[in-house]
């Protein structure tokens, strides 16, 4: 199959999220993706998008979010990256369970 590519930004909200993961499920469909993996796939960049946009920013209209994924044999390789607070889940208080 080769190494393909695709890649979107979205800059002050998660607004036009809905647009690109339709994108993303005709991407993952050409390329002979199965349904499952495509919907997972799917899930994963909206969940971790959305988390960034919700917790990332002071206020979401100063967040960029750039979101690239390459398929390749065998693989799927993700990366997104973002303007926003760093996060280390090690630093984090626990969360209150009661």
């Amino acid at each position: 199959m080769g190494t393909e590519s695709t890649f979107f930004s979205m800059k002050g909200s998660s607004e036009d999220l809905g647009c690109h993961l339709v994108e993303l499920e005709d991407f993952f469909e050409c390329r002979g993706l199965d349904m499952k993996l495509r919907f997972s796939l799917t899930l994963v960049v909206d969940e971790v998008v959305t988390n960034i946009f919700n917790y990332g920013f002071d206020t979401a209209a100063d967040g960029v979010v750039d979101v690239e994924l390459t398929i390749g044999d065998e693989k799927v390789v993700i990366v997104i990256s973002d303007n926003g607070r760093a996060f280390n889940p090690l630093e984090a208080p626990e969360p209150e369970l009661d």
